[in-house]
């Protein structure tokens, strides 16, 4: 964790180890679930934290988010008549 994370108001909630693990969850959930036919989007991938707090997103990052959201949805949806 980031050490202004970690010192704010944050750190105390999250722990020392909270990016850690959130980095390797993404890379379980990636693996588990093709398996159980859930569609998964890593959203490490598309964005990273970097609103004020270092913790939640920007209007960019939430809009490029919203965007991988989106495209995945289209992909899942049967095609328009």
């Amino acid at each position: 964790m980031p050490a202004d994370v970690a010192t704010g108001p944050f750190g105390k909630v999250f722990g020392p180890d909270a990016s850690a693990k959130s980095q390797v969850l993404a890379g379980i959930y990636t693996r588990l679930a093709p398996a159980a036919g859930i569609p998964v989007l890593d959203a490490g991938k598309v964005v990273q934290v970097d609103g004020v707090d270092r913790v939640h997103l920007s209007a960019a990052s939430h809009a490029a988010l919203g965007s991988a959201v989106a495209a995945v949805v289209r992909r899942l949806l049967p095609p328009e008549p």
